[in-house]
């Protein structure tokens, strides 16, 4: 009410206001709020750069929804004057399970800066360069070309590496997956125990859960079932602590502990894994592991098994 009376009597002081009560907020520390009137005052440059700076943190405590508010007060054109407001959107999206028509909206937004000459190797958005977030987001979601998103992923997995960068484990998760599914197995095992062994592995739950799932595939695919069900146990149980159990994350965590309950002769309870790993997958921005979950979770429900040779070569 006291808004829209101000707006009504005094309509040239409202940008001064909000302007003046987003440096209020920033000086005492309430980085939304500061967003908040920094849009509305239109002071983008202000805003871009809090968003760009604290939505790692936020987006740590499971608060997708806010940073989702701060992006849209952003219109299209003031949007694409800030690829590293796409990076943020596109790696919000593929962490919550997105669509991939959003994820490629966010992608373009990213992909413009670098068309830009906007790389320079600075750090942007928490990643080490406006590149290696690109080549991150490439690499991890919506990819299509298994063996171009794996050249990718390396690239990314070496920038992240040399600055020791706060995406390095996801980056070595998606790496290990690919190789995968490519069929190297050993390879893959090596670059995902990379991951785990991370001194900052468990800081990083996105890139540790997926590192352990595929890791649980891997020791199934070697006939290692008990290793297998710990290892997908493992990173289920992780999950959980991290309020991650529904998300997209999770489901090849299910998976893996769906194959190990097959080897165990419990159908009953392997198709309850397969089917919820299946739900968390089903429509996301990771479009291989939703088909690789399907190969498994169809011949459990006909009463019948696949192997790992033929689930990967489909």
């Amino acid at each position: 009410m006291l808004r829209s009376e101000l707006s009504r009597r005094h309509p040239d002081l409202v940008t001064a206001l909000h302007h003046r009560a987003s440096a209020w907020y920033r000086k005492a520390g309430l980085v939304s709020e500061a967003i908040e009137h920094a849009t509305a005052a239109g002071d983008f440059d202000i805003a871009a750069d809090l968003i760009a700076e604290h939505w790692l943190e936020t987006g740590r405590w499971g608060q997708a929804a806010t940073i989702r508010t701060w992006l849209e007060a952003f219109d299209e054109d003031e949007l694409h004057r800030y690829p590293e407001l796409g990076l943020v959107g596109g790696l919000m999206t593929g962490v919550s399970g997105g669509s991939e028509i959003e994820l490629r909206r966010w992608l373009e937004v990213a992909e413009q800066g670098l068309s830009r000459g906007g790389d320079g190797g600075r750090a942007v958005a928490g990643t080490t360069s406006l590149r290696a977030g690109v080549n991150l987001l490439r690499s991890s979601f919506g990819y299509r070309n298994i063996s171009a998103a794996a050249a990718t992923a390396a690239q990314t997995v070496l920038m992240e590496s040399e600055s020791r960068g706060q995406f390095r484990v996801a980056a070595l998760a998606g790496l290990g997956s690919l190789i995968y599914l490519s069929g190297d197995l050993t390879t893959a095992r090596d670059v995902l125990s990379e991951a785990i062994r991370d001194p900052e592995a468990q800081r990083r739950p996105h890139g540790y859960i997926s590192a352990l799932a595929t890791s649980a595939l891997i020791a199934l695919d070697q006939g290692d079932a008990d290793s297998g069900e710990r290892t997908a146990a493992r990173a289920l149980e992780y999950a959980s602590a991290a309020g991650l159990a529904d998300n997209q994350v999770s489901g090849l965590a299910h998976v893996a502990l769906g194959r190990a309950l097959i080897v165990a002769g419990r159908p009953d309870s392997a198709r309850t894994q397969l089917d919820r790993g299946l739900q968390l997958l089903r429509g996301g921005v990771m479009p291989a592991w939703h088909a690789y979950a399907l190969l498994w979770a169809a011949p459990v429900a006909q009463g019948r098994r696949r192997s790992p040779d033929s689930a990967r070569a489909c």
